[in-house]
């Protein structure tokens, strides 16, 4: 309901009841697979630079930073 309209969503089941659509939906989610196996492999990879992991911390404590101080205040 979110991302598709209901349209959309009888002309994907229409196309699934055909060999073709069948392929595309057998393909599509390997391919889906792939990427998400390729994505986690490229963001070890990057956790493993330390300029990335420095990037990373100062985004993070530059996130909790109002945190901290608003935890502070109320103590």
């Amino acid at each position: 309901m979110q991302t598709f309209i209901e349209e959309e969503v009888l002309a994907n089941i229409q196309s699934l009841e055909t060999p073709v659509g069948q392929s595309i939906n057998k393909k599509s989610s390997k391919m889906m697979s792939e990427i998400m196996r390729n994505s986690i492999q490229m963001s070890a990879q990057m956790m493993q630079d330390p300029a990335t992991q420095d990037e990373i911390n100062q985004q993070v404590a530059k996130t909790l930073e109002p945190l901290f101080k608003q935890t502070k205040k109320s103590q």
